[in-house]
């Protein structure tokens, strides 16, 4: 019998080894399968723009295997999906699954942009008059400026590293002191942005623009000729050819438009036009805009042609959204969207419109959208409407804390009657809220109001809460308020 020779032993070995890694390689493999499958739908949901979709096949994703290597991105990215969709509640969820993730999941490698994704967030909540979001961003903003007055400290000895650090950190805080200052539309969040194309399409698109600038009636038949092109391969394509549509001001461009209109069946091509349309001030494009709506299955689809109706303002798109508004139905998505094109449109009666909405009742996200809209527009909304819901003890009391908010920005609240509306609750969320406004307020009378409830406050949370708001005022008044706790036995 022949012995094994040694380059025949090495030979066994490295398929023995081989064996092992392919038989691991599937254990993964059948392991990652659900994750993996639901993380991709996900993933072409998100690319769709069709958010709260992406939300619930992240979820999915991260439930078939919370300690899967794709866990933490499934946080991440349901977080920023919930982001983007921008209801309160949605803010919510989105800041407890990124803290899951930032507890559980530092190793992903979304772990570092969670914090950035968070702050946007906590931006927006305080933008709405949320009192605990908006200390975040103080706290946030003061450890930054720490770290940045510390690092300027050192200037003379940093290196090309902490140079670049410190410019970062300057760039951060101050993005971070315009955080949810900008309101940005619920639903509405990528809606007309120009999806840049890459490779051939790229310079293709380049020569297009050029010869559209240069020579229109030459043009134009290229333009047809690609937007005939069904092609679900050449949707990108479509997609920026309407973009240069758009940016064109003449009557071939726009009937290229409402010809597509009236027989396209893609949702993001529809998305793109109605966009458009909505622009157009004359009958037809809003004809087009409201044949859209109704031929349209798609929810994405119908949220733009909300936008654009709010973009028309015509007496004819102002009904229509108003209808939405009022239908109860209509998915309540979609009356959320009207509502809030409505608040948009600049269009009169809106105000009188929205508050009879609210006294009518019905979907509670509805009619939260309602009194936001009523804190936003320019129309005047009288105080007493404002107070009525503040005393209404049946509502939440964050709604009623966000609505207090919104009011005293409006001016419809004077210091001394948010310091009455303290004073007179039990509740400490409410009681927050209405910290923050009079901080916000910005000047001598917000400043004496938080002094005087602080002085007469004897539960200890919120005491360190009013401290903390009075803190953040550049007054005399305020250091020497701060000097005297200091000084207490």
């Amino acid at each position: 019998m022949k012995s094994t020779s040694i380059s025949d032993r090495i030979w066994l070995l490295v398929a023995g080894v081989l064996l092992l890694l392919t038989v691991v390689c599937v254990v993964q493999a059948v392991a990652q399968g659900p994750q993996r499958e639901f993380y991709e739908q996900a993933r072409e949901a998100l690319n769709e723009s069709e958010y709260r979709r992406a939300a619930d096949f992240y979820a999915q994703a991260y439930d078939s295997d919370t300690q899967g290597d794709l866990a933490g991105e499934c946080l991440y990215w349901q977080a920023f999906s919930l982001y983007r969709i921008g209801e309160m509640k949605d803010l919510r969820k989105a800041v407890d699954l990124l803290e899951l993730h930032q507890k559980k999941h530092r190793e992903a490698s979304t772990f570092a942009d969670a914090e950035a994704l968070k702050s946007r967030i906590y931006g927006e909540m305080a933008r709405r008059g949320d009192a605990g979001a908006a200390r975040e961003i103080h706290e946030a903003v003061a450890m930054i400026e720490m770290e940045h007055a510390e690092l300027e400290h050192d200037a003379e000895r940093m290196s090309h590293e902490k140079r670049r650090r410190a410019h970062e950190i300057r760039q951060i805080s101050r993005q971070a002191r315009e955080l949810g200052r900008i309101p940005v539309p619920r639903g509405h969040r990528g809606r007309g942005v120009i999806i840049r194309s890459r490779g051939e399409d790229s310079a293709k698109m380049a020569a297009l623009n050029a010869l559209m600038m240069m020579d229109e009636e030459k043009a134009l038949p290229i333009v047809k000729k690609i937007i005939a092109d069904g092609d679900p391969e050449n949707a990108e394509m479509r997609r920026n050819v309407i973009y240069l549509l758009g940016q064109m001001d003449g009557r071939n461009s726009r009937a290229i438009m409402l010809d597509l209109a009236a027989k396209e069946t893609d949702p993001e091509i529809q998305s793109e036009l109605v966009m458009w349309l909505g622009f157009g001030q004359d009958e037809e494009c809003l004809d087009a805009i409201m044949d859209i709506y109704e031929r349209a299955d798609d929810i994405e689809v119908k949220e733009a042609t909300l936008y654009a109706l709010g973009q028309h303002g015509g007496p004819r798109a102002i009904e229509k959204l108003k209808t939405i508004a009022i239908d109860e139905q209509a998915d309540p998505d979609l009356r959320i969207d009207a509502v809030f094109s409505l608040s948009q449109s600049q269009a009169d009666g809106i105000g009188s419109f929205l508050m009879e909405t609210y006294r009518s009742g019905g979907d509670t996200d509805v009619l939260e959208s309602v009194i936001y809209a009523l804190t936003v527009i320019d129309a005047d909304v009288p105080a007493a409407w404002f107070e009525e819901i503040i005393a209404d003890k049946n509502l939440d009391s964050d709604l009623r804390g966000q609505t207090l908010f919104g009011a005293s920005r409006k001016g419809a609240f004077t210091a001394d009657f948010l310091r009455k509306a303290y004073q007179s609750s039990d509740e400490r969320d409410f009681k927050s809220h209405v910290c923050y406004a009079l901080a916000e307020m910005g000047d001598e009378d917000g400043l004496e109001a938080l002094i005087r409830i602080a002085d007469q406050e004897t539960d200890p949370d919120l005491r360190e809460e009013l401290i903390f708001w009075i803190g953040q005022q550049d007054d005399d008044r305020a250091a020497e308020f701060l000097m005297k706790i200091i000084n207490e036995d």
